[in-house]
């Protein structure tokens, strides 16, 4: 099989290949959309699930490490004619250390050398992705990235950081001020509903439902487009925004990125390109950059044998008229109206020590908890959920910094990407969640180190719910658990009865 990089460096090209070769690539490349079963255009008929991502003889030039691994697979010969086009291949890494060595010369906070790597492959490979666990400084890494193409290099005049939402606009420029520490003339634009202008801007930040409003003349501004929390970017506004993206460096962050198994994996390569780097929350811990944990599944069983039986018929009719979310829902309706399960909660965050989040999914269920707590213990409580205006998030945040014994209840959609409090103890998750992304994005909101605390260690409690055999909550629970093992984090199991 021969290709060739086009001369936009968009696409992979085929020149020749077999038959046989053409067909498998075919099947690589057209992907399933996860959970394409309850999509209403496949339900009427109308779409097959899938996303295909090969277009006659044309491949994604970011997918090449992917078509590769399929070539391998498959013991298919594969030649790339122009491939170091992709590539920076002058970058050397002594002179790039050389520079960073420069930029933090009168810092109190230096790069570790993961993170110098880590920029260093982000530069010379142009367009990729880097997954690294939270707390290991992806912000300081995209700050690194930035300085050195805007300072040092001056191959670009203005870049962009893309994020999900207001509070990853509001923290990184704060962050990014604290590292330049003085060193060059910052002047950062946020980009978000009602935010003010920054005359002669270098550095934008903002959220994608900003940014999505933009047309591709106002992205052409950009030499170098950077996303953070990028496991995000499958929705149609991330795709749109990636699209019009044509800047020679372009760069996704996450601490939690899909692989190819489904369509949200490859729509990241097309978009941004492979994962070239990639650390474990295990391998931070074990070096010490970030805090041990231990995940504590608490299996709550508090239903009468009524109730079990009940739930086995519903379940019964549930799956043989194919509703099985009609089950799903059902389930969580009687989690979250039991009075015997809130009561045990809110019992053990209130016998927590030191500062404590408890992240919740339904946000009546959410202010129930904040109120209980308000009224029942002496300690000082905060909620947050999206109605919450950004700059008081902030404060919160901050107070949490300063204080112990706070705890913070706080929805997912807010709390489990991207925000950073080093003062977190303890995490209780109280809602199902079978998300990848989300469980250990959450747990990441705890792993941060703070040595001047002496914070080297935090607990998550995980809260399933023993409803009945067979029961959505529980299947939802031993996929969490796969999930732990995976990452590499030690957990336990408790039974607890009432």
């Amino acid at each position: 099989m021969k290709l060739h990089v086009s001369e936009d460096c968009q696409y992979l090209v085929i020149d020749s290949c077999t038959s046989q070769e053409y067909e498998q690539l075919k099947l690589s490349y057209n992907k399933e959309v996860k959970n394409y079963r309850f999509n209403p255009k496949f339900k009427s008929g109308v779409w097959d699930g899938k996303i295909n991502f090969m277009v006659g003889k044309y491949l994604p030039a970011t997918s090449y490490k992917y078509l590769m691994e399929i070539c391998e697979k498959y013991g298919f010969p594969c030649e790339i004619d122009g491939l170091g086009s992709m590539f920076d291949l002058d970058l050397d890494y002594d002179d790039f250390k050389s520079c960073m060595d420069d930029l933090f010369e009168n810092s109190a906070k230096k790069p570790r050398y993961y993170q110098i790597d880590a920029a260093y492959n982000m530069l010379r490979n142009r367009k990729c992705m880097i997954q690294i666990a939270t707390g290991g400084g992806k912000t300081f890494i995209a700050f690194m990235v930035f300085m050195y193409l805007l300072y040092y290099k001056k191959c670009v005049n203005k870049v962009c950081m893309v994020v999900p939402k207001v509070d990853l606009v509001l923290q990184p420029t704060g962050d990014f001020m604290e590292y330049n520490n003085g060193k060059f003339d910052l002047k950062i634009q946020q980009i978000y509903s009602g935010c003010k202008v920054t005359p002669d801007a270098n550095i934008f930040i903002g959220t994608y439902q900003s940014l999505r409003e933009e047309c591709p003349e106002y992205f052409s501004q950009f030499g170098c487009v950077l996303t953070d929390e990028c496991h995000t970017a499958t929705s149609a506004s991330q795709i749109k925004i990636a699209e019009m993206l044509k800047c020679p460096y372009r760069f996704g962050l996450s601490g939690t990125i899909p692989t190819t198994k489904y369509a949200d994996g490859l729509t990241l390569i097309k978009n941004f390109g492979p994962v070239v780097v990639d650390i474990s929350a295990a391998k931070l811990q074990d070096e010490g950059y970030i805090s041990k944990c231990k995940i504590h599944q608490i299996r709550l069983d508090y239903t009468t044998d009524q109730q079990k039986e009940a739930f086995k018929n519903a379940k019964k009719q549930c799956v043989q008229s194919g509703n099985g979310a009609k089950m799903f829902n059902l389930e969580n309706d009687f989690v979250n109206e039991s009075e015997k399960r809130f009561n045990v909660i809110m019992k053990l965050v209130s016998a927590t020590d030191k500062n404590t989040m408890v992240l919740f999914k339904n946000k009546d269920y959410g202010k129930k908890m904040f109120k209980w707590l308000k009224e029942n213990t002496i300690k000082m409580v905060y909620y947050i959920d999206g109605d919450i205006d950004k700059k008081v998030r902030a404060e919160i945040r901050d107070r949490m910094e300063k204080k112990n014994d706070v705890v913070l209840v706080a929805s997912f959609g807010t709390s489990s990407t991207g925000i950073s409090i080093d003062n977190i103890f303890n995490i209780f998750f109280v809602s199902s969640y079978k998300s990848m992304s989300t469980v250990l994005q959450s747990i990441g909101r705890g792993l941060r180190k703070n040595d001047s605390i002496g914070k080297d260690f935090v607990n998550i409690y995980d809260m399933c719910d023993n409803l009945y055999k067979g029961c959505y909550e529980m299947n939802h629970a031993r996929e969490r658990l796969k999930l732990y093992d995976m990452a590499g984090f030690p957990f336990e199991i408790k039974g607890l009865k009432f």
